[in-house]
């Protein structure tokens, strides 16, 4: 994965100071989705738990065109329960996903619209990102990257910004 002081990690232009999550908490959302979490997500986690990406545009080459996603802030884990009231929070945010989301699949960020981009730990989607489309009918799944180090690795500066 990259390094990621190069995303540029803040919460309003000020340094993150959320604290790195406790095994506790990473645990709680572990069992809630089943699966242990990506290495690579984990150590985000202990990087910047959370926080607004400068380097927030994921582009999708398909060929004849590219369409991009804003992520507008990566969530942060806080919550030692199963519930929290904290819509910034891993845990409020996977009990708020769209109807029908599997169990294995994990928001761990939104763009401004609020679609929600989740690691996809099904087994067949093996820890890729997919972006949660909410205003489509079916509330669709668009693959972004096959794992969180190539959705890192993808992000890059808005030009239009």
């Amino acid at each position: 994965m990259r390094d990621l002081t190069e995303i540029g990690l803040n919460y309003s232009g000020q340094p993150v100071t959320t604290p790195p999550p406790t095994s506790h908490q990473i645990e709680v959302v572990e069992s809630l989705v089943g699966v242990s979490l990506p290495a690579s997500y984990r150590a985000f986690l202990q990087f910047s738990n959370g926080g607004h990406p400068e380097f927030d545009l994921y582009e999708v080459d398909k060929g004849t065109y590219r369409y991009g996603w804003t992520i507008n802030n990566f969530f942060h884990m806080c919550s030692d329960t199963d519930t929290t009231n904290d819509v910034g929070d891993v845990v409020w945010n996977y009990h708020h996903r769209f109807p029908g989301a599997p169990r294995e699949l994990l928001p761990v960020a939104r763009d401004v619209g609020g679609n929600l981009f989740c690691l996809d730990l099904t087994q067949d989607g093996k820890g890729r990102v997919i972006v949660q489309v909410h205003d489509e009918p079916g509330f669709p799944y668009i693959p972004l990257a096959a794992s969180f180090d190539e959705f890192i690795n993808g992000l890059k500066t808005d030009p239009e910004v």
